[in-house]
């Protein structure tokens, strides 16, 4: 750890190996997580849950830890270029092409594998028309007669719900930087209203703020990931808060306010092993690269081996067989389409 404490902004221009681990290990907490409801059914939570008391787990810790990352490094590029049209290419260019690669790869094997249709009813039903619709972030979960039979049945890739919502955080963020909000005079108003939704989706019990909850948490990291770009020269990156946020946020999962503890918590502690803490072999950093490769293409390579199983499968064994095969397949797509962008 650092002898010293020391600003933020010492490691504006920093490469974090790190950080680029603690992205591909985001990724292989999502692919845990999920295996507990894919492989045994809708009502089983992975083990975090569970012990947080449903109130926060692997996979929304991962989500957390990638849009607070995303938050921060989108805005200190838009911040560094001032270029909006460079700013939207980068960003499509981050999003779409893997995103595109994914979908087709997905939709020719589940129609010649995994579907009870054959081709033809397959690529003419409203179902894969439907579905298709994902290519333009509009998440539609459902492809003609694919994984019908699994425990977890029909859902062909549920995680894309995440990717509309990154996207809308690249919008206004580019929408309050033409309207010179992106600063701190105004991200001071910005967070106290992000703090009072807050309060108000988790403390106030009305049907408008649950039905909107899961959807808006994402949001608020990206948020916070931005703030702590913008006030990089005020905060304060020292032994003794790192160690008080991990502790603070451990005991608030065990009283069951995790997705308050990942609200209040998950910056502090994601930037200070990022940036503070000794940083990772850089081979091992480049893991990294397919998070997000990973993260799309984990779901429908569980499925498909919980559908070779028979629709249901020890969750242990599901996790063993799809995490290496989710790591080649988000390595080909890098290779292929990232890589070249």
């Amino acid at each position: 750890m650092t002898q010293n404490s020391v600003t933020l902004k010492k490691f504006e221009s920093t490469r974090s190996n790190n950080l680029n681990l603690l992205k591909f290990i985001a990724a292989i907490f999502v692919i845990i997580s999920h295996a507990f409801p894919l492989s045994k059914g809708a009502e089983y939570n992975d083990i975090l849950s569970d012990l947080s008391r449903n109130s926060i787990a692997f996979g929304s810790l991962a989500v957390a830890i990638f849009f607070m990352s995303s938050g921060f490094f989108v805005t200190k590029s838009l911040l560094k270029n001032k270029n909006s049209k460079k700013y939207l290419h980068n960003r499509f260019i981050r999003i779409f092409p893997p995103l595109w690669f994914t979908l087709v790869i997905c939709i020719v094997v589940c129609a010649l594998f995994f579907s009870s249709y054959s081709l033809i009813e397959f690529f003419v039903s409203t179902d894969f028309f439907k579905y298709c619709l994902n290519f333009i972030l509009i998440p539609i979960h459902n492809l003609p007669g694919v994984f019908t039979n699994n425990i977890y049945p029909g859902v062909i890739n549920g995680p894309l719900w995440t990717l509309p919502l990154e996207f809308v955080c690249y919008i206004f963020l580019l929408v309050a930087y033409k309207l010179n909000l992106v600063n701190k005079k105004s991200y001071k108003f910005v967070a106290l209203l992000v703090i009072f939704i807050f309060i108000g989706i988790n403390f106030i019990p009305l049907h408008i703020f649950m039905s909107v909850k899961g959807y808006i948490q994402p949001c608020f990291l990206f948020f916070w990931g931005s703030f702590y770009w913008i006030y990089r020269d005020e905060i304060t990156m020292k032994n003794v808060y790192f160690v008080l946020s991990c502790i603070l946020f451990i005991l608030l999962i065990g009283l069951g306010y995790g997705q308050i503890g990942s609200f209040l918590f998950i910056p502090y502690i994601t930037l200070y092993i990022s940036f503070c803490l000794p940083q990772c072999n850089a081979r091992f950093a480049s893991l990294g690269n397919l998070s997000y490769d990973i993260y799309l293409c984990g779901w429908p390579i569980q499925q498909m081996v919980i559908s070779e199983f028979g629709g249901s499968m020890a969750v242990g064994l599901n996790i063993l067989i799809s995490i290496p095969l989710s790591i080649m397949v988000g390595y080909v797509t890098y290779m292929l389409i990232e890589k070249n962008i």
